[in-house]
């Protein structure tokens, strides 16, 4: 074999290898996984009432349109969750308002620079703690 001819050899394998090198690699899309969500329990939605109620509470007089319209939303939700079991649907219910305290803890430690807040949030805690406190009276009951 001449030199000439091994050259072009090479150049010819060495174009190949850089084609294919530079070729364009099929992408391969990720499929999402489909779940169904599943709704809020009510005594979930429950709790966040409770809490909305407060917040609202905390901030608004007790006559405004919003407090009493929080009343009556966190009234027909504890209708509705307690008209089965009412002794599970309580627990649940202490389970979520303890969920919705530590939010709040959580929040009170996230912003702890705004003094105004803090306020807020202390009296929203102290809320959520009474609101514990009252439920836990109730099932023993």
């Amino acid at each position: 074999m001449r030199a000439s001819t091994s050259r072009i050899i090479f150049c010819i394998g060495l174009f190949s290898l850089t084609a294919c090198a530079v070729l364009p690699v099929p992408t391969v899309s990720p499929v999402a996984a489909v779940t169904a969500a599943s709704p809020m329990k009510v005594e979930v939605r429950l709790a966040q009432s409770i809490r909305d109620r407060i917040e609202l509470e905390a901030a608004l007089p007790a006559q405004h349109p919003g407090v009493v319209n929080a009343l009556a939303t966190e009234d027909a939700l504890r209708q509705l969750a307690f008209a089965g079991d009412a002794a599970a649907s309580r627990t649940e219910l202490i389970a979520a308002l303890a969920d919705e305290l530590s939010a709040a803890l959580a929040a009170r430690k996230r912003d702890a620079a705004n003094t105004k807040q803090q306020a807020q949030l202390e009296s929203v805690i102290s809320g959520l703690i009474g609101a514990i406190n009252t439920e836990v009276h109730r099932n023993r009951a």
